[in-house]
């Protein structure tokens, strides 16, 4: 199995997962490739959302730091198990958990599964352009930019010698991959030796899209569920 396993999301979140990884017999290095700044918002009136949608727990962060609670009307999705804790310990109960991505919930309503109605989707300010086709199957969508990523600039040489030595790459969303790539300048290349893990789709898509191989994506974006199951792929059991 790939012995060394590199982490490119923010160092906080990184060395969390530093320690799922080792839990599965992975020797870890982090290179921060994003973080995340906030962004100043004016606060819509609440009560006429019937939906708040969550699509990662940072957006959950920087939200609800500043508003601190919702209607008790308003119904909450969140993309992912991780995303779902972070809710609660803002004491907000999702009413609907997602596996995946926004796809998901526009097969829902696609589906009739799910009553369309006016959904307020707090998050960065470059978000997945497929959050937008909610407004395509009935939707009325408000995007609310409430942080930004930004890059991580590292040495060209710490980054080039921190992949040579690893063996798989995880990227937890479409920033961290793009982050590295900045990061590698003209050792792209690189990369491709690499077995490339992607926590969700959209973030699959962008890999792919760049015309790097994606490994396997989880079938929900937990990183136990990721370290569990790249462990065991590569052990072939």
């Amino acid at each position: 199995m790939a012995k060394r396993v590199l982490l490119t999301r923010p160092a906080e979140d990184a060395e969390r997962d530093r320690k799922v990884f080792e839990r599965f017999g992975f020797e870890v290095e982090v290179l921060p490739t994003v973080a995340f700044r906030p962004l100043e918002f004016e606060v819509p009136k609440l009560e006429s959302f019937d939906y708040a949608y969550f699509g990662s727990k940072r957006a959950v962060e920087f939200f609800l730091r500043r508003v601190g609670k919702l209607p008790d009307r308003t119904r909450v999705i969140a993309v992912g198990k991780a995303t779902a804790r972070r809710l609660e310990e803002f004491k907000v109960v999702p009413h609907l958990v997602l596996k995946g991505s926004v796809r998901r919930l526009l097969e829902l309503a696609k589906d009739g599964l799910l009553k369309p109605g006016s959904l307020l989707a707090p998050g960065p300010k470059r978000p997945t352009p497929a959050l937008f086709k909610l407004r395509e199957v009935g939707f009325d969508l408000l995007h609310l930019p409430v942080y930004e990523t930004v890059f991580v600039e590292h040495p060209a040489e710490r980054v080039v010698e921190t992949l040579r030595r690893t063996d798989a790459v995880v990227f937890t969303s479409p920033s961290t991959f793009e982050g590295l790539l900045r990061n590698l300048q003209k050792h792209k290349a690189l990369l491709a030796e690499k077995i490339i893990v992607a926590i969700g789709p959209t973030t699959e898509e962008a890999v792919r899209r760049a015309g790097f191989e994606v490994f396997f994506t989880p079938p929900e974006p937990d990183p136990a569920l990721l370290a569990k199951t790249l462990a065991e792929a590569l052990n072939g059991t």
